[in-house]
């Protein structure tokens, strides 16, 4: 069973979190240019393997390899750009309930501070 934390650990673990997705959120963008750069990759590569073959069969081949291949990679980078977009924009947007209780928390914690030694003077 897992131990519940205390609220300054939460909020840490929260921090950390938040320091972690504005590192990564870098990585999504990344990905998706490697990903168009192996799609480009990989066509090159049908170009190079059809080059050798007799011309009636290198274009039955290519046409029907490459639209057959470009169908299933399409739908598939479509939709991993469409994720990879997503949590680009979480990354840089989102999680606002987040950050606004660390900002919350960091303003309570110096009120607090404050009031202590504002008390301790009296």
């Amino acid at each position: 069973m897992r131990q519940r934390l205390s609220d300054d650990e939460y909020v840490e673990r929260v921090r950390k979190q938040d320091r972690t997705r504005r590192r990564m959120c870098w990585l999504w963008p990344v990905l998706l240019i490697g990903v168009l750069y192996g799609l480009v990759t990989f066509v090159e590569i049908i170009q190079r393997f059809t080059a050798g073959l007799p011309i009636d069969k290198r274009l039955l081949y290519s046409a029907v390899g490459t639209g057959v291949i470009f169908g299933v990679a399409v739908s598939m980078i479509a939709a991993q750009t469409g994720i990879i977009i997503k949590h680009w924009i979480d990354a840089r947007q989102g999680f606002r309930t987040d950050r606004l209780m660390l900002k919350y928390h960091d303003e309570l914690r110096e009120k607090e501070t404050s009031n202590q030694a504002m008390h301790q003077r009296q």
